[in-house]
């Protein structure tokens, strides 16, 4: 059986270990982990931002094609609501979440009745239509989803 003898050490044992302990945690080698951390998310949020703000400009520029006749109320939709998802992407909170959410089941209630109106009109199809049936209902529960929480 290994038998240990060991004895105390003073108060100078427990200062330098202290010491050694700070050298340790200040070292270029670990505080750069919090800050490479901040740098991570602070690049992520930049990027996001860049991102929502490219796809902001493909929504405006497909409704102008739309109002041209050149794009379909569908590619306007669809434009709008990956420009929504990216500002979805950025929100922090729960509030801001729902406050995205509500804007989006606002408008997607707009393109589900005019789908209806374009279907009856016989310019779109009814499979137009339903999908613009199912994204409100995809909203509407996200939006519910993130009021429970």
């Amino acid at each position: 059986m290994l038998q240990c003898k060991c004895r105390l050490v003073g108060p100078g044992f427990a200062l330098i270990a202290l010491i050694a302990s700070v050298a340790i945690a200040t070292s270029p080698g670990t505080l750069p982990r919090a800050a490479a951390a901040d740098a991570k998310d602070t690049k992520v949020k930049a990027l996001l931002k860049e991102r929502h703000a490219t796809l902001q400009a493909i929504a405006s520029q497909t409704t102008q094609a739309y109002q041209a006749g050149k794009a379909s109320f569908v590619q306007v939709a669809e434009a709008n609501r990956a420009a929504h998802n990216a500002e979805l992407a950025l929100c922090d909170t729960a509030k801001e979440r729902v406050a995205v959410l509500g804007r989006m089941l606002a408008e997607a209630k707009v393109y589900e009745k005019s789908a209806e109106q374009e279907y009856k009109a016989g310019t779109t199809t009814a499979t137009d239509a339903l999908k613009a049936k199912a994204d409100r209902l995809e909203v509407e529960i996200a939006l519910e989803r993130a009021r429970a929480k």
